[in-house]
């Protein structure tokens, strides 16, 4: 599965970069709990942004919107910008084997090259 051994890797990767981001600018899981803005916003998103299952849990303890370590904080940031990246790439970007090449078929970009490859096929 080509998709998703290469996603693993790219999750790994950008989950490295998000836990050393955090671990960087918050020295302790106190120093998370600590930050009024991040928790507003983590309350923000279980209430107005409909996550309904966003927060941690600790055993049978869950505290919606709520973050309480580094740890949950670096996954919830690796989950975002993998989304946005990688994931939306994957997903929006659709691939296409043309003349023994794979090219990106966005089709604005190359609706008159469908015409072309169609004519050399019949």
């Amino acid at each position: 599965y080509p998709y998703r051994d290469d996603a693993l890797k790219l999750w790994d990767a950008t989950h490295c970069w998000m836990t050393a981001y955090v671990d960087s600018h918050y020295p302790s899981d106190s120093s998370i709990t600590g930050d009024a803005v991040l928790q507003a916003f983590a309350a923000t998103l279980a209430s107005a942004g409909r996550l309904n299952n966003f927060g941690e849990c600790e055993g049978e303890v869950c505290v919606p919107g709520k973050v309480t370590t580094r740890k949950y904080l670096a996954e919830v940031l690796t989950m975002v910008a993998f989304t946005a990246g990688c994931q939306h790439a994957a997903v929006n970007f659709t691939q296409k084997v043309c003349h023994s090449a794979l090219i990106i078929a966005y089709i604005p970009s190359i609706h008159l090259l469908i015409y072309i490859y169609e004519m050399k096929l019949k």
